[in-house]
């Protein structure tokens, strides 16, 4: 909208159902987007929604079960309401909130339009139950003024899809909300009367400002031309002013020309016109609806631009299933980590025709079944109840068709087996491989529709991400629930849990971005503590899109890298993750608005306020045994229950205790004694585990402990090991007394122990190391209190001559190593009160910057 307007809010609505209100909106809606304007078209039809089905080719898989929607609105708003006694106008504004609950639609429309999609609620087995027992004495006046305030707002328009019939719900829909209320009705006295009894009754109640009301016949046609110009008239008739403000002749060319005709073609299946019809076509769906397009925005919007139309033929293509000729059932088994994998042949088994079973469906004896295999499978626990080479002869037991997406050997349960082989195929021909396999030879045009999931094996064209953590277990219904997240809201923040320490959301991220990286074109990890390090981060992006960007500084290229990415430039489908962000205020003006994902990781719950969170606590029992089982060879079940008892299923504390027992070869039963006495002072359950490895570090290499109290004075980000290993400051602090020459063999030793001790987070790969920072607290608490100037004052010194070791330019693809990994950790070390010339020397070359244009400060 331009000049400044609010938002138009307009409600459909029946006085019967079956009348084509659903599909009148879900049209509508693309028209008025594909036109420049950002669009909210509401399912309101709470007992039967049903919108959704005419934009699912274009919405993420199964987001319909994750999102919250009107339902989860109202029940909020209802229980924080009930909890907080008077409401007052801050509690309307915080609960009457559209957008956190709105699913965007993907598809790229033309002039910044936008489609966002509010379901009735969370399509789950619980929804009836959230229905039936939401409290309406809440939802009154006051709320319901919020909520027209905020979709007028943040939206150019507003389609309600009200349900039928007269109720409280409705009222809402057809009284309370709209600014425009078009009344569908068909041409039987019934639809007519009903339609026009409601208009005058909310004529007669507006609630303070004229709704203007439209009636349209739906379903006009047929053979017997008279009589459907006798309903006509009759609706006219019944209608008497409405719309009104209209002359006698604008009123006749209302009625003569504003009607939906009836289109058997559309019976069967929820089938968008605005690719089910070709544009200018008289007697179209797709014509009718721009006709009411254009009465209800006033000629504003009178057509939908044209579609190329090859674009239109493949996405119509997307709203159709293909008629399979058999139904055969096939159970499909896979881990978790393998979900795209398993989503995308499960999409070509069913295009195929196959019924896809999980594994615990009761499927029928001899079903045959496809088993996902790659690394993951081979180390989940899951897998043992998954289908295996059956023990009796070929014949007596199901067919199981190992699935390698990897190359892997198969594992001793699908020994035997012959396999399909993935690794290396295109998409066409790894679907052909697979249905070969389940002797469904054929075509491929219904397997890989449009509409299918990204092919796993496909990697994003930029990418920078820590490496995955092999050990990495458990936390897969929080992987899922954040994908799910993710593409629900776009935007979604990773909090510990009650502020738990050690809870794994950076770990949690690297495994998201990793397990899904096929979903995107561009994945970039970018350090947040600081807003000079996220900025870093974007210029670093920026040199990887357009070498040479950097030359005109990192500001200037970290403001051309969002305002591309806003733009969806040079690749839609990105992720950006934000790891370890402070406030909001931090990267205010650094995240970008385009269609791609953003996840934060943070510790700060400021960010829970408007963001879609994941709230990530501990482990559960199951996750804990299996991590130390898992790293631990000869564990047995019951100690590792123990061990995980003792350090409260804290993923940090397991990790700790899992490395400690691996490479100490210490039996459980001593290591519960070592955290029992680790603790008599109150600790928790990482202080304890810190202590116990550092009892044992002091006895085998002091130089290790003195490098674990340096790292603790660091930011908890990565810094680049050249700048430790040739260091002859670090060498005269590590062996105090002794000679102050760089020896990296002597320190890569040093390094060793501390890595094992599980303190230390050492990326061989990266020629990273890094410290978490509740690790860092308690090594920080164990140093003499006369000892920790002389530590800090050290670290400045080691930090300084890592800059003066730095070539000038150092700013690019060597990232993380070079000027601007060091700068997060002077800063954290308060390295601007050092006296030190040293000290002085590297904040002044930071100040300066070393790079053309200061892109190295």
């Amino acid at each position: 909208m331009t000049g400044g307007r609010e938002g138009r809010i307009v409600t459909f609505y029946s006085y019967k159902g079956g009348v084509g209100r659903t599909m009148a909106v879900a049209n509508i809606a693309w028209i008025l987007a594909s036109n420049g304007h950002r669009v909210l078209a509401c399912d309101w039809d709470l007992e039967a929604p049903g919108l959704h089905h005419y934009f699912h080719p274009f919405l993420p898989p199964a987001a319909l079960g994750s999102t919250t929607g009107i339902v989860d609105l109202f029940a909020d708003h209802a229980v924080l309401a009930r909890n907080r006694g008077p409401r007052g106008r801050d509690l309307y504004a915080q609960t009457a909130r559209v957008r956190p609950h709105a699913l965007s639609v993907e598809w790229a429309f033309p002039g910044g339009g936008s489609l966002d999609f509010l379901s009735a609620g969370r399509q789950n087995a619980e929804y009836l139950d959230t229905l039936a027992s939401l409290s309406w004495d809440y939802v009154g006046g006051p709320f319901l003024s919020a909520l027209r305030e905020d979709m007028r707002r943040n939206y150019d328009y507003v389609l309600i899809d009200s349900r039928t019939g007269l109720s409280n719900t409705v009222e809402i829909c057809t009284v309370d909300l709209p600014d425009v209320l078009v009344s569908c009705f068909t041409l039987n006295v019934q639809s007519i009367e009903g339609a026009a009894r409601t208009a005058r009754y909310i004529g007669h109640n507006s609630p303070g400002w004229e709704i203007r009301i439209l009636p349209v016949p739906m379903r006009v046609g047929g053979p017997d031309m008279s009589r459907l110009a006798a309903g006509r008239q009759r609706a006219r008739n019944s209608f008497e002013g409405l719309p009104s403000g209209l002359s006698g002749a604008a009123a006749d060319r209302y009625w003569a020309e504003v009607a939906i005709p009836d289109q058997p073609k559309y019976g069967c299946e929820e089938i968008l016109a605005v690719f089910g019809d070709v544009s200018g076509e008289p007697g179209s769906l797709l014509t009718a609806y721009e006709r009411l397009t254009s009465a209800i925005t006033d000629g504003l919007v009178e057509r939908l631009p044209v579609l190329d139309e090859s674009l239109r033929k493949r996405h119509l293509a997307s709203f159709t299933l293909p008629v399979p000729t058999r139904a055969v059932p096939v159970v499909l088994a896979h881990v978790p980590a393998d979900r795209l994998w398993a989503e995308w042949i499960g999409w070509a088994l069913r295009g195929a025709g196959f019924q896809v079973l999980p594994p615990d469906s009761g499927a029928p004896s001899g079903t045959p079944a496809v088993v996902v295999v790659s690394p993951n499978f081979r180390g989940s626990p899951r897998t043992r109840t998954m289908p295996a080479a059956p023990d009796g002869a070929p014949g007596e037991a199901a067919r199981v068709v190992p699935v390698m997406v990897e190359p892997v050997a198969l594992p001793p349960r699908l020994a035997g087996l012959v396999s399909v082989d993935l690794t290396g195929l295109d998409e066409a021909g790894a679907a052909a491989a697979v249905l070969q396999a389940l002797d469904q030879p054929g075509p491929l045009d219904g397997v890989l529709d449009p509409a299918r999931p990204r092919f796993p094996a496909r990697q994003p064209v930029v990418w920078r991400v820590p490496g995955r953590n092999s050990a990495f277990v458990g936390r897969d219904l929080v992987l899922d629930r954040l994908h799910d997240s993710l593409a629900v809201s776009r935007s979604v923040v990773v909090l510990p849990d009650g502020g738990l320490p050690g809870a794994g959301r950076r770990r949690l991220a690297v495994e998201y971005a990793h397990r899904f990286r096929a979903d995107y074109n561009l994945v970039w990890w970018i350090p947040a503590t600081t807003a000079h390090a996220a900025t870093a981060s974007l210029a670093r992006l920026a040199e990887a899109l357009w070498p040479g960007t950097l030359l005109d500084g990192v500001d200037a290229a970290c403001a051309r890298v969002v305002e591309a990415l806003s733009a969806d430039r040079p690749h839609g489908r990105w992720l950006l993750v934000f790891d370890d962000a402070g406030g909001p205020s931090e990267l205010a003006g650094l995240v970008p608005s385009g269609s791609g994902r953003v996840l934060i990781t943070s510790r700060f719950a400021v960010w829970a306020e408007g963001m879609e969170t994941v709230q990530l606590g501990a482990f559960s029992r199951e996750e804990s045994v299996e991590l130390l089982r898992g790293r631990v060879s000869g564990l047995g079940e019951p100690d590792a229950d123990r061990v995980a008892s003792a350090v409260g299923d804290l993923p940090l504390a397991v990790a700790q205790a899992a490395t400690w027992l691996s490479e100490t070869e210490t039996s459980a039963a001593t290591y519960l004694r070592e955290l029992a006495r680790a603790g008599v002072v109150p600790a928790s359950p990482i202080t304890a585990c810190c202590r116990v490895a550092l009892v044992g570090l002091r006895e085998v290499s002091p130089a290790a402990v003195r490098l674990l109290q340096l790292c603790g004075e660091l930011a908890p980000t990565p810094l680049p090991l050249d700048a430790l290993v040739r260091s002859e400051t670090l060498a005269g602090v590590l062996w105090a007394g002794q000679s102050g020459r760089a020896d990296p063999l002597r320190f890569m030793a040093a390094l060793q122990e501390a890595d094992r001790s599980g303190l230390l987070e050492v990326d061989r790969r990266a020629q990273t190391l890094r410290m978490h920072r509740a690790v860092q607290s308690v090594i920080h608490a164990e140093v003499d209190p006369d000892e920790r100037e002389a530590v800090r004052h050290h670290t400045h010194l080691v930090l300084a001559e890592a800059v003066r070791n730095q070539p000038d330019g150092v700013l690019g693809d060597e990232a993380p190593e070079g000027l601007q990994a060091l700068w997060p950790h002077l800063d954290h070390t308060e390295a601007e009160h050092c006296a030190s010339p040293e000290t002085k020397s590297a904040l002044m070359r930071r100040a300066l910057g070393s790079a053309p244009g200061g892109a190295a400060g």
